[in-house]
């Protein structure tokens, strides 16, 4: 049960982290022109003219989400899996933005990389913990081994 509240928990706190990094950006790189981020169409055509602080943010956003997100359920569930399945979903998401957006190449290939640095991160940082009455295979080996 704590897995699933760790996921959910990992989900929403991640993208909440996602979505303000990247407002943060806008705000401080505005596009020169006025893009509704709900129109795809307009997103699509206008992206080449946001600004390289943007993009940036954007990537930032992507990686600060994966981290936090990931650490969240860590913390929540104290499970590793838990925090590569957040991961996941971010990568997954980042991949579907390289493959719709007209980004540039050095944008793809650090967009790729950035859910799974901050993922990474995340599963060092954040402590991996067996909660009372929960054994893993490797804690149980670990018993046996020194009785």
């Amino acid at each position: 049960m704590r897995a699933v509240i760790g996921l959910v928990v990992g989900l929403v706190v991640g993208f909440g982290a996602l979505i303000l990094i990247a407002l943060a950006g806008g705000l401080l790189f505005p596009s020169p022109a006025r893009i509704d981020n709900f129109n795809a169409e307009q997103l699509i055509e206008l992206f080449p003219a946001i600004p390289v602080g943007a993009k940036v943010a954007i990537i930032l956003s992507w990686f600060g989400g994966a981290l936090i997100g990931a650490a969240a359920a860590k913390w929540v569930s104290g499970r590793g899996w838990v925090a590569w399945t957040i991961t996941g979903f971010f990568a997954v998401y980042v991949l579907l933005n390289v493959l719709i957006l007209p980004m540039p190449g050095w944008m793809q290939a650090i967009a790729v990389a950035a859910p799974l640095i901050g993922g990474l991160l995340a599963n060092h940082l954040v402590a991996e913990r067996v909660v009372a009455g929960d054994s893993t295979p490797a804690v149980e080996a670990e018993a046996d081994a020194h009785p």
